[in-house]
C-alpha cells in the first residue's frame, strides 16, 4: 500500500474497499503500519485505529498520478475508498552503525 498523506496524528491511504486486507483492518481496527528505507537504514512503526472514511473531496485532494499503477481507472475506480489510521503509538529509528 502507498501512504497518500499524513498529518499530525493520522495516515491516509487510498484503497480498494473490497480487498480482504481492508476488511481485516476494519474488523480488528487496531493496525500496525511500518515504513522502511533500507538504503538509508531508517524505519518507522505506527500503531493505531483504522477506519474507512467517506470523503470525496479528500479522495480528490490525495489523488496523485502515480496512484494510477494501483488504480488504473483513476478516480473512477470501483471500490476506491479512504483508509485513515489514527496514531496511538509511533516509533522511528535509524539503524546506522556509524560511530
Amino acid at each position: 500500500m502507498l501512504c497518500a498523506d499524513c498529518d499530525f496524528d493520522s495516515l491516509w491511504f487510498l484503497v480498494k474497499e473490497s480487498k480482504p486486507l481492508i476488511a481485516e483492518a476494519i474488523g480488528d481496527r487496531v493496525v500496525n503500519v511500518t515504513f522502511a528505507s533500507p538504503e538509508k537504514r531508517q524505519y518507522a512503526s505506527i500503531t493505531g485505529l483504522a477506519r474507512l472514511v467517506e470523503d470525496e473531496k479528500m479522495v480528490q485532494k490525495l489523488w496523485r498520478p502515480e496512484l494510477k499503477a494501483y488504480f488504473p481507472n483513476g478516480l473512477e475506480e470501483p471500490d476506491l475508498a479512504l483508509l485513515r489510521v489514527d496514531f496511538h503509538h509511533a516509533q522511528v529509528w535509524d539503524a546506522d552503525t556509524k560511530p
